[in-house]
């Protein structure tokens, strides 16, 4: 049961808002019109019709007695009357207009009128025939005074005002609303990794104060990040100095040569890792966000691997438009393809858009992944290769950095087990606006 409430509930804290606020408003206008106005235009209703049958009853006794003289008596209670002489029930058909009302008429005349009566209510009046003893005689009056004005004014002046309290409500709580949205949209787009454009603390103050801590928060990662990536540039220039003595060294020095070749590889090793853990830490460049058509995209992304001869098939499906970093993407493509082609003879690249996200996935015949190793194999530096050679396994940043990058622009990636090839699946998702 609550399960089915929680369904039918909306989701979005804006018409959650509204239910709360005017869910109470309409349930006690509903409470205030059966209570209020249902007894009230019973009572007044059931007053007004007995009055009326009363007079009915008086204008049909006095009809018995001289059906051509009651004329003052008709004037007097203000009905229109037409006698049929020698002539019985029934005149015309029954029909009432709004039987809610009608009936305490009925029930009234019941009660009052000792003579059968037959009552329609068409065409904004009422008309009663009434059997006599020498024919019958037809009143005739307005169906407005069966009952009160006032309640039709005083019922559509309160709906009129819940109205306009329900539509003032929901321009309130728009506008209180929207401080929350953009708060929202400036955090998801800051997840992404996209500038933030005029974005300030507005609305309520529980709103400025969570807009500014988001702001503040901002500011020490960007700051963060910075100082990160300044910090690492320092260390590139104060490892690649010595570096560079020590292959100038290498060059004069005298000596095995075996040897010399074995420190110069170890100096390109060195150079290398460094290499690999200063574009971990950069993670993305101040690229900007821009429109990539996603055709052209990928053609530009396999051109360098089809040019070396790689064996890799492409399978598209109504290919768009993504808001991207396009060389961050590229990067980050091209480490998985280059990864996939490392492990593997065959490669299956499959891009399609589902759920306004765009889905490219990445299959390989190779030996696949384990699902312990899928657990470790984003981590910096982890290998599945334990033999840490460089040439084979690289330094293992690779996945590291692709993932990273992936992350930064919005998006995800999962690993699985490929269905076509038997090999790994890397599915990377990225959401598309």
């Amino acid at each position: 049961m609550i399960y089915f409430i929680k369904k039918i509930l909306p989701r979005g804290l804006y018409w959650r808002t509204f239910l709360i606020i005017v869910g109470p408003l309409v349930l006690v206008q509903l409470v205030t019109a059966y209570v209020v106005y249902d007894r009230h235009i019973g009572s007044v209703t059931k007053t007004l019709a007995n009055i009326l049958a009363g007079e009915v009853s008086l204008s049909a006794k006095n009809a018995a007695e001289n059906p051509y003289n009651i004329k003052n008596l008709m004037q007097e209670l203000d009905f229109e009357y037409k006698f049929y002489s020698h002539r019985s029930l029934p005149v015309f058909k029954t029909k009432l207009v709004l039987p809610w009302i009608d009936n305490y008429l009925v029930e009234a005349l019941k009660e009052r009128v000792s003579y059968p009566f037959q009552v329609r209510t068409v065409d904004d009046t009422v008309r009663i025939a009434v059997e006599i003893s020498i024919g019958v005689i037809e009143i005739i009056f307005p169906h407005k005074r069966l009952f009160s004005r006032a309640t039709p004014i005083v019922f559509l002046g309160t709906l009129g005002s819940t109205l306009i309290f329900m539509f003032l409500a929901l321009l309130f709580m728009r506008n209180q609303m929207r401080p929350i949205q953009r708060l929202a949209v400036a955090a998801e787009r800051f997840g992404r990794g996209q500038p933030l454009k005029n974005f300030k603390p507005e609305g309520a103050v529980e709103v400025r104060r969570a807009a500014t801590a988001f702001i503040k928060m901002q500011e020490r990662i960007t700051r963060h990040l910075h100082q990160r990536t300044e910090m690492l540039a320092a260390i590139s220039h104060d490892l690649c100095t010595p570096l560079t003595r020590m292959k100038l060294q290498l060059e004069i020095m005298s000596g095995n040569k075996e040897e010399k070749e074995a420190l110069v590889e170890d100096i390109q090793q060195m150079e290398q890792l460094i290499k690999e853990y200063l574009n971990f830490v950069r993670g993305e460049n101040e690229e900007k966000i821009i429109s990539v058509k996603l055709e052209k995209f990928l053609q530009e992304l396999l051109k360098p691997f089809f040019r070396v001869g790689a064996k890799i098939k492409v399978r598209k499906e109504n290919l768009s438009v993504l808001k991207t970093r396009p060389f961050a993407l590229n990067r980050a493509l091209g480490n998985l393809i280059q990864n996939s082609l490392k492990h593997g003879t065959e490669v299956l690249i499959a891009i399609k858009q589902e759920n306004k996200e765009v889905i490219i996935s990445i299959e390989d015949n190779g030996p696949g992944v384990s699902d312990a190793e899928k657990k470790n194999i984003f981590q910096p530096f982890y290998r599945i290769d334990k033999s840490r050679n460089i040439k084979t396994g690289g330094a293992g940043l690779g996945l590291t950095i692709a993932r990273d990058i992936i992350l930064s622009l919005g998006g995800r990636i999962e690993l699985k087990n490929s269905p076509s090839l038997k090999g790994l699946q890397v599915l990377c998702y990225f959401p598309q606006e």
